[in-house]
């Protein structure tokens, strides 16, 4: 019995059969039998349940929708005069065709060809064949690729059709990928990042069809003609070779097609020229047909249908366009019967001579120069033109004045070359543009290619200029939305539609021609003076704004190369190109706000700004903003947790970033967008960098446990992992860290903490030379172009610099004997990308820490910088001209300029934990204009050096001041920092991290001081510990601006262990060591009003017999409740002899009656005094259910509040014995390090401890990492 749907899914289910019968239970089915309900019939509530499901996958596959390859294929059919059952039959009983469609280890099939020679119509012969077939358990997807066609060649669209192809067969397959599809806008798909999120959704659609044991054919016609993004469809297809789906694809006989397909090792080749025979009969076939199809047309004699037929058959060689075009020609309406013989006989042979015949019909006749102008503008054109687009292009409008209404008629004398389809011109073949094109130059484009795209971009410009201007669609108030917008009838869009996507791209074909145009006071000038914003709009409502974007950059890249961009107008461009990405989702939401609000809050300094802000009366007052556009040219989001590294491309325009959620990204700088997501490792990714042509990309991770590291290498365009390479290390874990440079395209280096230099064969992913240098290396780094290596040699006692290529490897031409105090794990060593300088941090007697800057060839020191402080700093960098370094703290980024020593640059970054995570993503672009930075919170961004300037040092100006930093604690925003000092009268700092500049300084004695910021940043509080002559301890408050004290108040009691602010900044909680009468230790807790100081509660911590340190407290989120965690010291007696451990004891407090709600002792055996160095972390969940704390950063425990079980023990958190576990509980989970941990999905869970590890941690547990 076989059933199939008709109609709406739920309308009901036609089975067709021999009548129906129930048999014992079992329903026997014959004759034709359709079992449903209307919907009409049903109760309203029920109808619409059962419209939900349709309408949503209407909505996701409109998502998706670009072209339906369906009625593509119908399309073509009609077009070339229907699909003719003989013209394809005889690939049928190929042994080719059949082994890949039947057989196993034949997975694609290139059948290839000369224009004209069927390709095309033999596919869809071979689609109709496969759908005969039945589709149980199989399916068929399909695309054609047409290169006259926008929407048909590029490989995102190839992709789109061929997911709307399987979807629209595979309902229960778009359920699976529905969430992913529905998050996405129709835009999304287009966008840089539209590759590379199908190729993701596609993949998991791949492996749920292989799953289901499902046959699928794939099929893909005319490869060259997908003009955008080819390369990276050719290697799709080559990897997908390799899974269980049959591939088969179309192209012509291309170099480049051989190319990309050449390493799938499951591949056929058919040639048709090879095939003459066969592909001889189809044609004569097709003649027949066509033949007879003319006969009946013009009502020929049998005769003179023969003699046509024989013709045909004497002249085609073997190519059915050249046969459809001659019948093309003598079937027009104005071709006599009795003329048919004359004409056929006065045809060329031959497909090039039959064009070549055709345009001098056109060329000769009195129509010429409309046609001349009509294929010029036609062929350069980056996409088919509709006929309104056309008349504001050519060379001569006022030409078309007159014939306005009869364009398509111009169109149609243009020979047997265009062709048009609901008012939009197209070429009737891929080969007919490049005749044009190539054969024709001379004719169609008088004063050259160069010249043309000149003439378009003139009158792009002016038509842009005649129809653009405020509300164009006459909404009725500037916050309407895009998606409410109804289109004006007729469009005053349609005409320049066109023009306003691609009038950059034609102006920078025409190389050296617009040199006039990009001076000041030129056409570019003058339009963009007139009618930036009108433009930007124009392109909001065509939903094209990211393609303006582009058009800016390209412009600004135009001024740079004519050293016009420092110029009125290249500042101009930059300042419009800053202007829309940063409101660019305002601009795409509400077109409107382009001549408000966005003005409004721009810079005061900005050109947009001072050229078209008009006050508007309702506003009052101007808001206070910045004076110019942030240092940040752009913010890269995309990765969950810390930037480990990052890495610009040799030519500046892509960047990789690496991360603890194990991947790796490929970023496109100048739009922002994420490329490709590579993943694959087991654990973060610390290293990352670009081989020397861009195409390849290395990452380094080290596994959960053992001593070993892997490095990948990926393809950087598709995100393919080309290799993996491993490598045991007989240094433990703890001491790793590995780096990674590309010599050259075909090899890669790597150097480790163990000593090793590893040099790799990517072909062969063997590792083909090993040289071991000595042990614990700390600090390794490589030049980018892998010439050199420096590293911290502890054994020696000084920084080495090895050089790769020459294999002085133990003889270091350069090398830096130092205090070995100075070699911390913390203080980074960098070289610059060509290896020929070294910068570190050391130790000098006279001036402290200063960062010396070497060159490594002739040992002359370059500069000796005087840093911030070593509190916070995290990694350096080199610009690849040796002009700048620069230093990332806790704060943000500060720079000097080498020669000088003067500090130019300070970039604020926000950090969200205290003494986070040393974040090591830190470099330059290769032309040293632009600066990547990672952040702990899984951004990047990237800054422009051009701000550069002299700046006042977040520093005291005292050096032996600067020396005896004890403290920094940046804000919750960011935005301020407050630095504490050693000395007694020196108190401490608030610096305003944004401005640059010391906000106040406080005398308070900061040697035990212990400080926190409120919340919201606004305010800072203190404890000072015991003193002398008062007896007595200190608490207060201050104004983080303005640096005055809003209160104080003693406490007596001693020591201060812990400060803190409850989560809503109302309340203050702080512990005391208090001191007794018979001089017995006992902690205390007390919690006061934020505001004034007034105490609300205080209750002693622990017993008299049972003195303890309580580290560490933490609120409740709704500020009823404190928990605190304490520590005492108990003697051990162990293996290894006598040492003092610790009792952990945490305890829950009623903040309103001083009452403990809960103690538990919690299994510790961490020895006391790395406890005391190394505080725990503890944190309410948001609903105060549950809390959660890590100790000595190997593992985290989450406890039940009210009964205090412990409910979950996360194991083998630490990832390396130098970083600081800081965790934040959110709504998403507990927010750590590693990523964020669903509660939820742990609590499903039924083991009591995971093991931190990509096989142990369950689905959905973990966000940010591969495979979770």
């Amino acid at each position: 019995m076989s059933g199939h749907s008709a109609g709406h899914p739920h309308s009901g289910t036609e089975f067709h059969g021999q009548g129906m019968q129930n048999i014992g239970g079992h329903i026997n089915v014959g004759r034709d039998v359709n079992i449903g309900m209307l919907l009409s019939s049903l109760p309203p509530q029920e109808a619409d349940i059962l419209e939900v499901p349709r309408s949503r996958s209407l909505d996701t596959l409109l998502k998706l929708r670009l072209t339906d390859p369906r009625d593509d294929k119908t399309r073509i059919e009609q077009q070339k005069g229907g699909l003719l059952h003989d013209s394809y039959t005889w690939i049928l009983s190929h042994q080719d065709f059949q082994r890949w469609r039947d057989g196993e280890g034949s997975q694609l099939l290139w059948i290839r060809g000369d224009p004209g020679k069927g390709k095309t119509m033999l596919l869809c012969g071979i689609i109709d064949e496969l759908n005969k077939a039945g589709k149980e358990g199989r399916n068929v997807i399909y695309y054609f690729c047409q290169a006259t066609n926008y929407e048909l060649n590029t490989a995102t669209s190839v992709l789109r059709g061929l997911l709307f192809s399987l979807l629209s067969q595979q309902h229960e397959l778009l359920e699976m990928i529905r969430e992913e599809i529905d998050q996405a806008s129709g835009k999304t798909f287009e966008d840089i990042n539209g590759w590379y999120a199908l190729c993701r959704i596609f993949g998991h659609l791949a492996e749920e069809m292989e799953r289901r044991q499902q046959t699928t054919y794939l099929i893909v016609d005319a490869l060259d003609e997908c003009v955008e993004g080819q390369h990276s469809l050719l290697k799709w297809i080559t990897d997908l070779s390799l899974s269980r789906i049959k591939v088969l694809v179309s192209s012509r006989n291309w170099p480049s097609i051989e190319s990309g397909l050449s390493s799938a090792t499951q591949k056929m080749l058919l040639q048709l020229e090879l095939n003459a025979d066969s592909i001889s009969t189809a044609v004569d076939r097709y003649i027949e047909y066509k033949a007879a199809e003319l006969a009946t047309s013009k009502d020929l004699d049998a005769e003179t249908r023969e003699a046509v037929q024989h013709h045909l058959k004497a002249n085609s060689s073997n190519t059915f366009l050249w046969v459809a075009l001659v019948c093309q020609k003598l079937g027009r309406e104005d071709t006599d019967p009795w003329d048919i013989l004359d004409m056929l006989h006065e045809l060329p042979p031959g497909l090039d001579e039959l064009y070549d015949r055709m345009a001098r019909q056109f060329l000769t006749s009195k129509n010429a120069e409309k046609c001349r102008q009509v294929l010029a503008v036609q062929a350069l054109a980056y996409r088919p033109l509709s006929l309104t687009e056309l008349l504001s292009l050519v060379e001569s409008p006022e030409m078309f004045q007159r014939p306005t209404k009869w364009l398509r008629r111009v169109v149609e004398l243009c020979g047997s070359f265009l062709t048009v389809r609901d008012d939009t011109i197209y070429f009737v073949h891929q080969s007919a543009k490049d005749y044009i094109i190539i054969h024709m130059s001379d004719s169609i484009f008088r004063q050259g290619l160069l010249a043309r795209h000149h003439t378009i971009f003139i009158q792009s410009i002016q038509a842009l200029s005649r129809t653009l201007r405020e509300n164009m669609y006459r909404l009725p108030s500037p916050g309407s939305r895009i998606d409410s917008i109804e289109v004006l009838n007729p469009d005053p869009l349609n005409r320049i539609r066109y023009a306003c996507v691609y009038w950059a791209d034609h102006l920078e074909n025409a190389k050296l021609m617009e040199q006039q145009d990009l001076e000041d006071g030129g056409l570019v000038h003058r339009f963009l003076e007139s009618h930036l914003l009108h433009w930007l709009e124009a392109l909001s409502l065509l939903e094209s704004l990211g393609s303006g974007i582009g058009a800016l950059v390209k412009l600004l890249s135009l001024l740079q190369e004519s050293k016009n961009d420092e110029k009125v107008l290249g500042k101009l461009v930059y300042d419009a190109m800053r202007y829309s990405r940063h409101y660019k989702i305002t601009i795409e939401t509400a077109p409107l706000q382009l001549y408000s609000s966005t003005l409004i809050f721009s810079p005061t300094r900005s050109l947009v700004r001072k050229l078209f802000l008009k006050k508007p009366e309702w506003l009052l007052m101007s808001p206070t903003g910045e004076s110019d556009w942030s240092s940040c040219l752009q913010t890269l989001e995309g990765h969950s947790i810390r930037i480990t590294s990052v890495a610009f491309s040799p030519n500046g325009r892509h960047l990789v970033s690496g991360s603890s959620d194990f991947t790796a990204r490929v970023w496109d700088v100048a739009r922002g967008g994420c490329l490709n997501i590579l993943e694959g490792h087991y654990n973060a990714v610390k290293s990352v960098t670009f081989s020397p042509n861009g195409k390849c990309v290395a990452s380094t991770s080290t596994p959960l446990s053992g001593n070993s590291y892997e490095i990948r290498i990926w393809d950087a365009i598709t995100g393919t992992c080309l290799q993996t390479l491993n490598r045991y290390s007989s240094v433990g874990r703890y001491y790793h860290n590995v780096s990674v440079a590309f010599p050259d395209d075909k090899s890669v280096i790597s150097v480790d903490a163990a000593g090793e230099i590893c040099t790799w064969n990517i072909a062969t992913g063997q590792c083909v030379e090993i040289v071991r240098i000595g042990h614990h290396l700390r600090n390794v780094c490589v030049s980018r172009n892998g010439r050199r290596a420096a590293w911290a040699f502890h054994q020696k006692n000084r920084i080495e610099v090895a050089d790769l290529v020459a294999g002085q490897y133990h003889e270091t031409p350069w090398y830096l004997d130092v205090n070995p105090d100075s070699l911390h794990y913390y203080i980074p060593i960098t070289l610059s990308s060509d290896g020929g300088c070294v910068a570190a941090v050391i130790e000098c007697d006279d001036r402290g820490h200063v960062i010396q800057v070497w060159n490594v060839a002739t040992g002359e020191c370059m500069g000796t910088l005087r840093p911030y402080n070593l509190k916070g700093l995290e990694s350096l960098a080199l610009s690849p001209d040796n002009r700048y370094l620069v230093a990332v703290y806790l704060f943000g980024c500060l720079g000097w300029e080498i020669a000088t020593g003067q500090q130019v640059v300070f970039f604020p970054m926000e950090r969200h934990f205290h003494q986070q995570d040393p974040v090591m993503g830190l470099e330059f672009s290769p032309d040293s204009k632009l600066l990547a930075s990672g952040e702990d919170d899984g951004r990047i961004r990237v800054w422009e050096m051009t701000a550069a300037r002299p700046q006042h040092r977040i520093s005291p100006v005292d050096t032996q001041k600067e020396r005896n930093i004890r403290f920094i604690t940046p804000s919750p925003n960011g935005k301020r920092l407050v630095i504490g000092f050693w000395f007694p009268n020196d108190g401490f700092q608030i610096w305003d991290t944004i401005n640059n500049k010391c906000l106040s300084t406080i005398p308070i004695e900061v040697h035990e001081a212990k400080v926190a910021f409120s919340p919201d940043s606004r305010h800072l509080a203190y404890a000072q510990a015991w003193d002398e002559e008062q007896k007595n301890s200190e608490i207060g408050l201050f104004n983080a601006v303005t640096g005055r004290r809003l209160w104080k108040a003693l406490t007596g009691y001693e020591n201060i262990y812990a400060i803190d602010f409850s989560v809503d900044g109302r309340q203050l909680a702080l512990t005391f060591l208090s001191k007794n009468n018979s001089a017995i230790n006992c902690d205390v807790v007390q919690v006061c009003d934020a505001a004034t100081g007034i105490y609300f509660s205080t209750f002693p911590v622990t017993s008299l017999d049972d003195p303890v340190y309580t580290m560490t407290l933490a609120f409740s989120h709704e500020g009823t409740k404190v928990a605190t965690l304490s520590i005492n010291s108990v003697s051990t007696n162990s293996a290894i002899g006598f040492y003092p451990t610790s009792k952990i004891v945490l305890r829950i407090w009623d903040i309103s009656t001083g009452s403990r709600t809960n103690s538990m002792v919690l299994p510790n055996d961490t020895p006391y005094m790395m406890l005391k160095s190394n505080p725990p972390f503890l944190a309410f969940s948001p609903d105060d259910k549950h809390i959660a704390y890590i100790i000595n950063n190997f593992y985290i425990k989450i406890h039940d509040v009210a009964t205090g079980t412990l409910l979950k023990t996360l194991s083998w958190f630490e990832d390396e014995p130098l970083i600081s576990c800081r965790m934040r509980w959110e709504p998403a989970g507990l927010l750590t390090h590693r990523g964020i941990y669903n509660t939820q999905a742990l609590s499903n869970d039924t083991r009591d401890s995971i093991q931190y590890g990509h096989d142990n941690i369950p689905p959905g547990a973990l966000s940010g990492r591969f495979g979770i």
